[in-house]
């Protein structure tokens, strides 16, 4: 079953709105500017939003399109709902780190587990939201690197443990590196808010992490992560596997997540 929330119109209603307001202010603004580098540097400014307004476009409706195609079991398949308002993966993770922080109780428990050696987006958010207790955990072997070597993940590892302890997070803030098994057995069931988990591995490895994870999370909590997209055929099967007949909210840059269900009596 695919729910396309407001529809493929959708996307392109918010990005034509947009642009719309984006050319009205432009225009509102030239009555202030003289003619010169301002001005030039206000119409740069319009040419660079309206590419990112439309590279997100085609974005959005390359994923409506893609997720009509997938091949989903039938009668009680996952319950797929595709969220247009998420800019990017970050966005999308910012959004709901920030609604959970101001709807749910003033102390969270957060762990990530498959934190990226580049582009990580947790630590800035940390600073921002003091009511996060996190850990992260860096995997000791990156299936999508097969053949990294074991010194240069160790480096990385280190680098970015360095750069978390320099944000002054104190013990509110841990960064180990181990497997994913490992970290889960070091963690009480359904203790955490929160799990964030990178999700681009092997069929089985997923489903195995999915698993294991989400036995952590406390009823009314979020599992989500990254990995539902087009190039991880294998971490989508093991997705929809584990969202069988129930929703499944996905966002920009192969993002996901849902809310964990209390347990069965």
């Amino acid at each position: 079953d695919y729910a396309p929330e407001t529809g493929v119109r959708s996307p392109v209603l918010r990005v034509g709105h947009s642009l719309r307001s984006d050319v009205v202010r432009f225009v509102a603004d030239l009555s202030g500017l003289e003619p010169g580098l301002k001005t030039v540097e206000r119409a740069a400014g319009l040419v660079q939003t309206v590419g990112q307004r439309s590279r997100m476009m085609s974005y959005q409706l390359g994923m409506h399109a893609w997720v009509r195609s997938l091949a989903v079991p039938g009668r009680g398949a996952t319950i797929l709902n595709l969220h247009d308002e998420y800019l990017s993966f970050e966005d999308m993770l910012a959004t709901m780190l920030g609604a959970m922080v101001r709807n749910g109780p003033q102390q969270m428990a957060m762990a990530e587990i498959g934190v990226p050696m580049e582009n990580w987006a947790v630590p800035g958010l940390l600073q921002q939201l003091a009511g996060i207790q996190y850990v992260g955990i860096a995997f000791e072997q990156d299936e999508s690197q097969p053949g990294q070597p074991v010194a240069e993940r160790v480096a990385l590892f280190e680098q970015l443990q360095a750069q978390l302890s320099s944000l002054g997070l104190g013990p509110r803030a841990a960064f180990h590196m181990t497997s994913s098994a490992n970290a889960a057995k070091a963690i009480p069931p359904r203790s955490l808010d929160i799990v964030l988990l990178d999700a681009r591995g092997s069929r089985e490895s997923v489903a195995q992490d999915l698993q294991q994870w989400e036995l952590r999370v406390k009823p009314g909590g979020v599992l989500m992560g990254r990995g539902f997209e087009p190039k991880f055929p294998d971490a989508v099967r093991a997705i929809c596997d584990r969202r069988f007949s129930t929703d499944l909210h996905l966002g920009a840059g192969g993002g996901f997540w849902w809310l964990v269900e209390p347990d069965e009596e």
